[in-house]
């Protein structure tokens, strides 16, 4: 019941309805869409994702910068699937952008961490490689790698004037809006039974 799941089913069915030959199928492939984007409209269910890329991004735009005019400087350290998930929710926010850049967690030795203010780590590298040290006041730091891409040398009270939020953070309201989304799904068989 995730965004994604949703989003992927409906473009199943549009392709699906497509090839269709039978008046009847299509009438009944018109009814299944509109009940689905009524249902998903009025239960509210699209404020619910699961997936923690878009989770992450949301929270960091709404806490952040969503009624800012400023310029934002954001890096993505791990250029796997979950790095290209939050590249691709980062570009679908209207988020005022002067750098974005996507980097291999294998080819860092270059990279200036002091430029972001905003720094996304998605790596399953087991070098602890994020040092804080090296960030500039006020740098938004998430780290979604498993393990941890944060040094474990250096411990994040030391350096109160950053945020800091971990995978664990994002997967407990990942797991918090799955249970609001089990807890409507009564409310949206009754939505669906009105329909049919």
């Amino acid at each position: 019941m995730s965004n994604i799941s949703f989003k992927d089913n409906c473009y199943q069915i549009k392709n699906c309805y497509r090839n269709l030959q039978s008046k009847h199928l299509i009438t009944l492939f018109n009814k299944i869409l509109f009940i689905s984007k009524k249902v998903r409209t009025q239960s509210k269910i699209k404020r619910y994702s699961t997936c923690i890329s878009s989770i992450a991004v949301k929270y960091i735009y709404q806490n952040y910068y969503r009624n800012q005019n400023q310029n934002v400087s954001i890096s993505i350290i791990g250029n796997g699937n979950i790095g290209k998930k939050v590249y691709k929710k980062i570009m679908l926010r209207n988020m005022f952008l002067s750098k974005l850049h996507i980097f291999d967690s294998k080819n860092i030795s270059n990279f200036n961490i002091s430029y972001y203010d905003i720094i996304f780590t998605a790596s399953s590298n087991k070098l602890h490689f994020l040092n804080l040290k090296k960030t500039k006041n006020n740098t938004i730091i998430v780290d979604m790698g498993f393990p941890s891409n944060l040094d474990t040398s250096i411990t994040i009270k030391d350096y109160s004037n950053r945020k800091y939020y971990n995978l664990t953070f994002f997967e407990n309201i990942s797991r918090k809006n799955k249970f609001l989304i089990q807890k409507m799904s009564q409310n949206i068989t009754t939505m669906i039974s009105k329909y049919l």
